[in-house]
């Protein structure tokens, strides 16, 4: 894989040697709030149409795989015209897949033209078969019996300056239409219109997209249905869904337009859980399970983060550090002073994903008898009644209830009268009673157990405190995280993210669109009128909706020269005779979700005034 990362590096500096003297940068103005960092950044003018490429590079079968052309905006900064991403298989881990990285890397790469686009493809595959996936084929939508329905059911903007996500159904008939635009306004509601998503809302565009199927519901067995995109579960559980026609998934997103398949997204039609990240967010309708995996998987489409949950592979990102040294959220901390690490210890990391009917299942752990408070989690699924299994601890059974539902579900255990003897001791789990024949099998599918410190040596009980909490991966090797269980990246059951994953939100999107839509100008009579529009954040935003703290603070720039009298004004007028030149509007955006903006909610825009009387 480095060789691979050696070849992205050499073709992101040639590119970027080729393209410096078209460069200028954005204008550094003094900033009324010292707390916010800003930093001068590489700018492109935005009128400029640049074009992406998604390429997947397989070492192994030395390939590369286009999955993706069409335009795009220019990136903000200049190193992000090439990113790479892992490429992740699915193990299927708590209710979030488990990301695995393989040898295979998805690279997204933006250049000012096709001609540019194709040689640094070119340079990135070297010697490798280029496969273009993206516009060969046999697949045409038109072939379709049923003709896609393009629904845009949040409607931010123009999809040239938002963030598009387009959610697929699959496995919905064409008596099941009603069915599948109430799954997907739910789904909206839950994350957009709900607390997740709600801030930055005004960011998006989010399309719904009914290709009607044959079959109703998806395959099993490793066998897809007769479906628009194939998905099937490679056995009868409940984890992985996998997408058989990948092609036909690309080929229907394009029908949003140009600039709107950013995030495509597998919707499909099952009651219970499961899903797949990478090139497509794969989950289901599940009014238990699906919201769960589909904001988890898209937190990690749309941030850089990694894994905060334990026993995983990929613990990287803004909300990962491998030392105390190394903390990304210095400025997030919740005291000042010398961080400490929170105290506790990991006693139990199992992922069985167990057929409860094959007997009882028992895991050994030992204690050091040192921690007065302990905490187990644990995820089953098709225990709908509470005499569907029995949890035992050295012999004595746990009390639990059931949710009284089959979809996977998650059931804890808190102690902090009744610590751990020192020693070994032993957890059981079997079956009670038998499931129905039509439904899913009883299955254990995680356990985690850890001991904790008291406060103030391990804040448990504080959501919001943020810290130095250990993490620890299937080799059980330490990083941390930001906070306990408050982000939705290591509790999958939590509706929201901590503040260092919000803060990466905005600074991720604003890497790939600006705040300004658009500044213009009309001329009139004696007059020149200025126009600039803002994507609606804080006074723009409808009343009941806005945020304490946001803000948007705008400056004019005329020839060089600041222009106080015309500061934080969206709409004026002006003599013709003042008003040539050019003009620079700078847009700084504040909001209490970023301490640390890195130059990023900074926004220029110029324009060259010139009326003829």
């Amino acid at each position: 894989m480095k060789r691979w990362l050696l070849w992205a590096a050499m073709v992101l500096a040639v590119s970027a040697h080729n393209h410096n003297h078209h460069h200028h940068h954005d204008l550094v103005v003094q900033d009324d709030h010292p707390g916010l960092a800003f930093n001068p950044v590489l700018h492109h003018p935005r009128s400029d149409v640049w074009v992406r490429a998604d390429v997947i590079l397989d070492p192994a079968q030395e390939q590369c795989s286009v999955v993706f052309r069409g335009p795009a905006n220019p990136p903000r900064l200049d190193q992000d015209r090439l990113l790479t991403l892992p490429v992740v298989v699915e193990d299927g881990h708590l209710y979030a897949p488990h990301r695995r990285q393989d040898d295979r890397i998805l690279f997204r790469l933006t250049e000012p033209d096709r001609e540019k686009l194709d040689a640094a493809i070119e340079a990135l595959c070297s010697s490798h078969n280029v496969v273009d996936e993206w516009d060969d084929g046999d697949f045409d939508v038109m072939d379709l019996k049923d003709k896609p329905e393009v629904i845009k059911l949040i409607d931010g903007g123009d999809p040239k300056n938002r963030i598009d996500v387009v959610l697929m159904g699959d496995g919905y008939t064409s008596k099941e239409r009603d069915r599948f635009f109430d799954d997907m306004s739910r789904l909206i509601h839950d994350m957009w219109i709900g607390e997740t998503f709600a801030s930055v809302r005004p960011l998006f565009n989010i399309w719904a997209v009914y290709a009607p199927s044959a079959q109703s519901g998806i395959g099993v067995g490793g066998k897809p249905k007769d479906t628009t995109f194939g998905l099937y579960r490679d056995g009868t559980e409940l984890r992985g869904i996998y997408c058989s026609k990948p092609q036909v998934a690309r080929k229907i997103c394009k029908l949003t337009g140009p600039h709107a398949c950013d995030f495509p997204s597998l919707i499909a039609n099952d009651e219970y859980y499961g899903g797949l990240g990478g090139e497509f967010t794969i989950s289901t309708r599940s009014k238990t399970s699906g919201t769960v995996v589909l904001r988890h998987e898209m937190g990690h489409n749309f941030v850089n983060v990694g894994e905060e949950y334990d026993g995983g592979e990929v613990y990287s990102g803004c909300n990962a550090a491998h030392s105390l040294k190394d903390l990304k959220w210095a400025h997030w901390l919740t005291e000042t002073g010398p961080v400490h690490e929170e105290e506790n210890d990991l006693l139990l990391q199992k992922y069985p994903w167990y057929d409860l009917g094959k007997g009882p299942i028992s895991f050994k752990f030992h204690s050091k008898g040192e921690c007065k408070r302990w905490y187990l989690q644990m995820t089953a699924s098709g225990v709908d009644t509470d005499g569907s299994m029995e949890v035992l601890l050295d012999g004595q059974p746990l009390e639990w209830k059931s949710t009284g539902i089959l979809d996977r579900s998650t059931f804890t255990w808190t102690e902090t009268e009744a610590p751990f003897s020192k020693g070994s001791h032993v957890l059981e789990v079997r079956q009670l009673t038998r499931p129905n024949k039509t439904a899913p099998i009883r299955q254990l599918c995680s356990l985690n157990l850890h001991e904790y410190a008291d406060e103030p040596n391990y804040h448990f009980d504080d959501n919001t405190y943020v810290s130095a909490f250990p993490t620890f991966d299937i080799n059980n090797r330490k990083s941390f995280r930001p906070t306990n269980e408050g982000c939705l990246m290591r509790n999958m059951t939590s509706s929201h993210f901590c503040s260092v994953c919000k803060e990466g939100l905005w600074i991720q999107f604003f890497k790939q669109i600006s705040a300004i839509d658009k500044v213009d100008y009309t001329c009139s009579g004696d007059l020149t009128h200025f126009k600039l529009d803002l994507i609606p954040l804080a006074h723009l935003r409808p009343e009941s909706e806005r945020i304490d703290g946001e803000y948007y603070k705008i400056d004019w720039i005329r020839d060089g020269v600041h222009l106080d009298k015309y500061a934080n004004l969206t709409d004026f007028s002006i003599i013709q005779e003042e008003g040539h030149g050019r003009w620079d509007v700078v847009v700084h955006f504040g909001t209490h979700e970023v301490r640390k903006d890195h130059g990023l909610l900074r926004f220029k825009e110029t324009v060259h005034v010139h009326c003829k009387k």
